[in-house]
């Protein structure tokens, strides 16, 4: 296998090798950012790497060169420093006064870096390594068995027409592909359904009708336009990340889950409905820490407890493992609230493991 030729644009198949069950791990993204003094601390992985295959940048269009560049030492990526690796500075992250439009404060004190646009992709690398590491995280549930109605389509091959209906990480913000830059890897909102054809050989019509900064209350109000007026096969709602900042109550975002899920179903009796909470947000900044996401995860669960041929993936949980090995700068798009391709690829795949039985 050329890992290096496989690692250098979008391939479904290796992007959806999954994280907690591969030995190859294909450009896994890192944050290479400068400490004070202008040196740069060596950078870990998901995994303690035994050999790399390559080092690109984001677009994946360049190839950085091992042993002029960077050099792997103890497991880790070590950026040297006259190679062409790049890497931000620390006073590019972070502030010591406001710059409007450009970052958020910090708890500590201070300001961070914040962008909508390239900016974290401007110094983000993709590597690509082997390991015979053991994933020590949680690993998503298989809840096939809970969506009997689904796979009876999927073994019959039935066209499948599939919602996605939720806030901004639903709708793809951030995401190469849907920006289309390069190296234009789908959004999650689109690979997952894809990952659907490709297994189950059978053709999936997607809709997406998710809007950026938006709550449950507001989805709970618009669930017959975007969602029960399209009579899906599967709806895949992701609320969370917009509820927890404006602290909505849990009983609240409990109540507008299940109504939307009662409007779906009123329409569409046979209907297949898949639930995600959503990353954590950076924690380090003032807004941003102690918003109310993390309480939504037992809804989640009393929900699918609830209902049948409804299935619930916890997103928050893998994620939550993910920044006890690497940095948030590492997995992000906006620093804030916002994924990047490698991120965009743990949602395809925890919802794609969801589904199985």
């Amino acid at each position: 296998m050329d890992h290096v030729y496989l690692s250098s644009k979008y391939d479904a198949e290796i992007y959806h090798l999954p994280y907690w069950n591969s030995s190859v791990i294909y450009n896994e993204t890192i944050y290479p950012l400068e400490n004070k003094d202008g040196s740069i601390s060596d950078i870990p992985l998901m995994y303690h790497a035994e050999e790399i295959f390559s080092v690109r940048s984001y677009d994946l269009e360049t190839l950085f060169t091992q042993g002029e560049d960077y050099v792997l030492k103890d497991g880790k990526i070590s950026i040297l420093p006259n190679g062409n690796s790049p890497t931000a500075k620390y006073s590019e992250y972070y502030f010591d006064e406001e710059k409007p439009g450009k970052c958020r404060p910090l708890k500590d004190g201070g300001f961070a870096l914040y962008s909508e646009g390239g900016e974290f992709y401007r110094y983000q690398l993709c590597v690509s390594y082997k390991h015979s590491d053991t994933w020590k995280g949680p690993i998503p549930k298989k809840k096939g068995h809970l969506l009997p109605l689904l796979h009876k389509k999927l073994s019959n091959k039935e066209p499948i027409k599939a919602v996605m209906f939720g806030d901004s990480i639903t709708w793809g913000a951030n995401s190469s592909g849907r920006s289309n830059t390069k190296p234009f890897v789908p959004r999650w909102a689109d690979m997952f359904p894809s990952e659907i054809e490709r297994n189950y050989h059978c053709p999936v019509e997607v809709i997406n009708t998710a809007v950026g900064g938006k709550t449950s209350t507001w989805g709970k109000d618009v669930i017959y336009e975007s969602v029960v007026s399209h009579h899906p096969d599967l709806a895949v709602i992701g609320f969370g990340m917009n509820d927890g900042s404006n602290q909505i109550a849990p009983e609240v975002f409990d109540q507008n889950i299940r109504s939307m899920i009662d409007a779906i179903r009123k329409e569409s009796p046979n209907s297949t409905i898949i639930l995600l909470n959503c990353i954590l947000q950076n924690k380090e900044l003032v807004r941003y820490c102690d918003g109310f996401q993390e309480k939504y995860t037992s809804v989640f669960e009393k929900i699918e407890k609830d209902y049948k041929e409804v299935a619930f993936t916890d997103i928050m949980a893998l994620h939550k493992h993910l920044l006890t090995l690497k940095k948030y700068a590492d997995m992000t798009g906006n620093n804030i609230n916002h994924i990047n391709d490698f991120t965009a690829r743990l949602y395809s795949q925890a919802l794609f493991a969801t589904i199985q039985k």
